[in-house]
């Protein structure tokens, strides 16, 4: 038996939304066309996949094993097709985030996790800094710009020189 992998996707929103009104949205199809892939798959299965009620759908013991399988599949899909990018395209520079005070204690993780998700070849370094001035650089700090083009910088690196009274760019 063969699976479509948007089919799986499909399957997975109206699983995690508990409609296939939702599910549909979720991936841009109408009711119907939801509805048909949905009855598409249990033919293929043999076996009900959803309990249909007016409250929404649930998943079957087959639905459950079904949903747990599809995420597996489509998170080695992505790391597939990331693996395989890997070689059309420069690899991603690595990326330095500072971070001061609380936010590296609340906000950073959870960004971080979403990021390195949806980017995991990015190598990510964290440090913990103050940032007394602005862009993250103190008074006494010289702000230059690393860059490969003569266009505007990408991105501000600060390096702390005593002889340094004013950031210049």
């Amino acid at each position: 038996m063969r699976y479509d992998l948007d089919d799986l996707r499909l399957f997975l929103h109206i699983v995690t939304e508990g409609s296939i009104t939702a599910g549909a949205h979720r991936m841009h199809l109408s009711l119907p066309s939801a509805s048909a892939r949905v009855r598409s798959l249990e033919r293929h299965a043999g076996v009900a996949l959803l309990i249909r009620g007016r409250r929404g759908v649930r998943p079957t013991p087959a639905g459950t094993t079904l949903a747990r399988h599809a995420r597996d599949v489509l998170d080695r899909t992505a790391r597939l097709e990331s693996a395989v990018a890997s070689y059309t395209r420069s690899p991603a520079a690595p990326l330095t985030l500072l971070g001061g005070g609380s936010a590296m204690h609340r906000l950073v993780p959870q960004a971080l996790v979403s990021f390195l998700r949806a980017h995991p070849d990015v190598d990510v370094t964290v440090s913990e800094s103050r940032t007394p001035g602005p862009y993250g650089c103190s008074p006494t700090a010289r702000r230059t710009w690393a860059s490969s083009s003569t266009a505007r910088p990408a991105t501000a690196v600060c390096t702390w020189s005593p002889s340094a009274t004013t950031p210049s760019s």
